[in-house]
């Protein structure tokens, strides 16, 4: 029976099904809505300008467009579980075709909310819930037809979210300056920084070296090894504790990083007052708080 959910609800199906028995991090940038119900235990998401926290029974929507940090955690002596719907730009367009747009203003986008429109939810995912508690093996047009039924709800929801969830295409144009300041904790490839601010790769690069003169893997580099010197110096965090939340993949990574621009070890640092820190690091914003 595990075996045939899995095939039916793999991470590049319309609906995606997830089950974990240990506490898990990870980051998202995928070019998708994601609608979200958790079956069992907690989740946490964060993105540049929001957190929010969920429970069993609850609802999620995450947005496109944006970076998120992910943190599940199983139940007491259970699971994680959750159901996801993937909502691509496709199915939007395949919606647009039988429905009316509902005219309504432009909006700031809603990258991350919690949903309050249980009754229409329920009614979602009960089938779906079902048919992973049985063995029943859903086709790709049932699973289409239901992620064409979940936009329709998100489209009831609220008017804000609505204007979010029908726009599609190129994302818009974002001042260079501040969305990196914003987002430069998160580990992507310059690619998705470059399509989320609304610009080609090249252009990205081009503009990059305008505003920030220098290329954008080392100012990514140098941005986050300067918060983790603070973070080391100032709220004595171990290396352990940061080294992730600041955009490296493993903890020898960023230690062999550190070493390299600051000459001593990231745990082996000395008492720093403040004006020990160096001067081109004065500027550094701590990222946002853990989850």
């Amino acid at each position: 029976m595990k075996k045939r959910i899995a095939e039916a609800y793999s991470a590049d199906s319309p609906i995606y099904y997830i089950c974990y028995d240990r506490p898990t991090f990870k980051e998202i940038h995928e070019p998708c809505h994601k609608l979200m119900y958790i079956l069992e235990g907690r989740i946490r998401i964060q993105t540049s300008h929001a957190q929010v926290a969920s429970r069993t029974g609850e609802y999620m929507f995450v947005g496109k467009g944006d970076f998120s940090r992910i943190r599940t955690y199983p139940s007491a002596g259970g699971l994680f579980r959750m159901i996801c719907f993937n909502i691509t730009d496709k199915d939007v367009k395949s919606y647009l075709q039988y429905n009316l747009c509902p005219s309504v203003p432009e909006h700031s986008p809603v990258i991350l909310r919690k949903l309050e429109n249980r009754k229409l939810l329920d009614l979602l995912f009960s089938p779906v819930v079902q048919s992973i508690r049985h063995p029943y093996l859903p086709g790709q047009r049932w699973m289409w037809m239901k992620v064409q039924e979940a936009i329709h709800i998100l489209t009831l929801t609220d008017k804000e979210l609505s204007s979010f969830v029908l726009r599609f295409g190129t994302y818009p144009q974002k001042d260079l300056r501040e969305y990196m300041e914003q987002n430069y904790v998160f580990n992507a490839p310059l690619r998705k920084f470059a399509e989320y601010s609304g610009r080609s790769l090249s252009t990205f690069r081009r503009e990059f070296l305008q505003v920030f003169g220098t290329t954008p893997a080392k100012w990514l580099m140098d941005k986050r090894l300067s918060a983790a010197y603070r973070k080391l110096c100032e709220e004595r965090l171990k290396p352990s504790a940061i080294y992730w939340e600041l955009g490296f993949e493993t903890q020898a990574h960023f230690s062999r990083c550190f070493k390299q621009k600051y000459g001593c070890s990231s745990g082996k640092l000395p008492e720093t007052k403040e004006k020990e820190i160096p001067e081109c690091d004065r500027d550094v914003q701590p990222p946002a708080d853990r989850l």
